[in-house]
């Protein structure tokens, strides 16, 4: 399996694939460990079942690793290694009403327990996201070379929409984060792994967000540091089509 895989990736995934569903096809095969080392004939409905029902992320992940299957199962097919597409049989047994909730900005004590520790690196990056507005993809995605530090903006070059390729204020008091992380970046990126290198989503979420989420008691998603953003510039009464402008909204 992980060598059909790589073939897949290799052969499908080109430079013009939007990051993020890059992003979206390793967190899926990140899932599917158990499949590694396995002959893809010798692959039961069985097993694939156990790792999409051993999935703890919830009905969108899922739902990407079964998109996963199916794409290796039909180039397995296409290349006549296989007859039968079996990722089709999947079930997802985790309902989407789970993904469903209400809308949580941070609140002003929430920002304020943050600013508290703001010694420690997952708030840092929380802050960051929550005075810019970006999409955590957008930050994790951010090179240096893309940074102006001396007018304080950053340029989202890559994004899924139009308008969300655009220029981004960093804010005064986040100013010295950005700077610290710059400095000490050992790649191309703004936000490097223990490892010197990118820090990619599913690192970001697993090593920084939830034990941050964990240690301050607080219900968050990491989307609702943009959608607190949005709602701080309503309250400090900035004109609507900059708002739009600064998050990547279409301003028609």
């Amino acid at each position: 399996f992980k060598e059909i895989y790589k073939r897949w990736y290799a052969d499908c995934i080109t430079d013009d694939t939007n990051a993020n569903t890059k992003r979206q096809y390793e967190a899926a095969y990140n899932q599917c460990k158990a499949l590694y080392n396995k002959k893809i004939c010798d692959i039961k409905i069985i097993d694939m079942q156990k790792v999409l029902d051993n999935c703890q992320n919830g009905y969108q992940s899922v739902r990407r690793i079964k998109i996963l299957l199916n794409r290796i199962y039909e180039y397995c097919i296409y290349h006549e290694f296989l007859r039968t597409n079996l990722a089709e049989k999947l079930q997802i047994n985790v309902s989407s009403d789970e993904t469903k909730r209400t809308r949580q900005e941070f609140s002003e004590a929430e920002i304020n327990k943050l600013w508290k520790k703001s010694d420690n690196t997952s708030v840092r990056i929380a802050l960051m996201l929550i005075y810019s507005g970006v999409r955590v993809s957008e930050l994790l995605d951010l090179k240096i070379s893309n940074v102006n530090m001396e007018e304080q903006i950053f340029f989202i070059e890559n994004s899924k929409t139009k308008s969300g390729i655009r220029t981004v204020p960093i804010a005064d008091k986040v100013l010295p984060f950005w700077k610290e992380f710059i400095r000490n970046s050992k790649c191309d990126y703004v936000l490097n792994n223990s490892f010197g290198k990118r820090l990619t989503y599913d690192n970001f979420k697993r090593n920084y967000w939830y034990p941050l989420m964990k240690e301050f008691g607080f219900d968050h998603v990491i989307h609702e540091t943009r959608h607190t953003c949005i709602s701080m510039l309503v309250a400090a009464d900035v004109n609507h089509t900059i708002i739009k402008k600064i998050v990547g909204h279409n301003s028609k």
